[in-house]
């Protein structure tokens, strides 16, 4: 199942690249480190995710990014991928704030980090 999630992931990505940027870049996936194992996110507090910037090469596909949720290897949990719950954002700045959706019960969840390439987390925790 999670097979599912990292081949939707790469599809994604390969979807966003337009034709015309084809050069010579580097592809990087950033090592997150929160949300971990022992991360508890909770619905009331707007958590971050954080990720390692630290070997990122000079010339990346795209730094802008996307973040999707995952629930019972199922992506965004009832949002479609179009609905992240982060977008826009500079993968090098290492973090970002999400928004988890209303309807976002507690449970054992991942997020799947799109930018210059598909990473997924550790599954976590997400508390009321």
């Amino acid at each position: 199942m999670i097979w599912t999630t990292r081949l939707i992931s790469l599809l994604a990505l390969a979807a966003s690249l337009p034709i015309s940027e084809a050069k010579n870049l580097d592809v990087w996936v950033p090592t997150i480190k929160i949300p971990n194992r022992e991360t508890v996110w909770s619905l009331k507090n707007p958590p971050y995710l954080v990720e390692d910037t630290s070997n990122h090469p000079s010339e990346i596909t795209n730094s802008k990014g996307q973040v999707l949720l995952v629930h019972d290897n199922r992506l965004d949990y009832g949002r479609p991928p179009d609905h992240p719950l982060a977008e826009g954002f500079d993968i090098l700045d290492g973090q970002v704030k999400v928004h988890l959706p209303a309807s976002t019960k507690p449970g054992k969840y991942e997020i799947v980090l799109m930018g210059d390439s598909g990473n997924d987390s550790s599954e976590f925790t997400i508390v009321e």
